[in-house]
């Protein structure tokens, strides 16, 4: 197996685990709010449920989002692209996700740049729980380097495809 087809197998795996992670995250957050309101309803409410679960929102948002590009699941209004050509569709398609990735590489540099800031000032989210602001933070560089990586992969392929998939309306897309 060559070096390239082992880093991209790397990162699919990478990109699953981290999905499957942000999977576990949810059903604690769900699990969470539940007890919350449990708690509440006896007269015994926990504090740090909605902090908490207000971080796990944004962490699933940037662990899963390059996954969910790699199975063309994100919103997108196609149905002008879908009446173009394959190959003008395809370099439509390979052109966004340039773009994306271009923007998603520009958030992980200022994201880094952040969290680095937070890390280095020592100063904490004012919350319940008090957490230190590049703990909350990390995720979006992270998150935006993935979704960086899948773009640019997504436009490769699509360059080299020379045809991009069309998505009827009344096909459920398999994630």
């Amino acid at each position: 197996m060559k070096l390239g087809k082992k880093l991209l197998a790397g990162f699919d795996r990478t990109n699953d685990a981290l999905t499957f992670f942000a999977a576990i995250l949810l059903v604690f957050a769900t699990a969470a709010v539940v007890a919350g309101v449990i708690t509440r309803a006896i007269g015994q409410p926990v504090g740090w449920i909605v902090e908490v679960c207000s971080f796990i929102l944004i962490y699933v948002c940037f662990l899963a989002a390059a996954w969910v590009l790699r199975k063309d699941g994100h919103v997108g209004i196609d149905f002008v692209v879908d009446r173009l050509r394959p190959r003008i569709r395809s370099m439509f398609y390979a052109g966004t996700s340039i773009v994306c990735g271009l923007i998603s590489l520009t958030i992980t540099y200022y994201g880094a740049k952040t969290t680095l800031a937070f890390y280095h000032s020592g100063q904490f989210v004012v919350s319940v729980l008090e957490p230190p602001k590049w703990v909350f933070l990390i995720i979006i560089p992270v998150g935006s380097l993935l979704l960086a990586i899948q773009c640019f992969l997504r436009a490769d392929k699509y360059l080299r495809k020379g045809e991009a998939p069309v998505f009827k309306p009344d096909e459920a897309r398999e994630i």
